[in-house]
């Protein structure tokens, strides 16, 4: 017959493993890295977000239009540098912001 002589498509390979410990949201990692080390990144991280993120000298960020936006509405939600660290280390953390 035809139709039996058609390749398969491959399996889908499966998605990587996480390891123990690896954040849901290595972006934000970084950031509160580099905000950590330097509180210039921070302030500056928090007055605007979208422009600060990738402007690093060293270590840019690249981030996803949905980080960003999530960067963006945590910007706006902390008063001060040490309240986006905590809500960008809750981020990177949590499994349910991941999605």
């Amino acid at each position: 017959m035809l139709l039996s002589s058609l390749p398969l498509a491959p399996p889908e390979p499966p998605p990587p493993a996480r390891i123990p410990g690896m954040s849901y949201r290595p972006a934000f990692t970084h950031l509160v890295l580099l905000a950590t080390a330097d509180p210039g990144f921070a302030g500056r991280l928090l007055s605007d977000p979208a422009r600060t993120a990738g402007s690093h000298r060293h270590f840019p960020i690249a981030l996803s239009p949905g980080e960003l936006a999530l960067l963006q509405d945590l910007c706006a939600q902390a008063a001060t540098a040490d309240e986006l660290l905590v809500a960008l280390a809750s981020c990177a953390d949590a499994p349910e912001a991941a999605s």
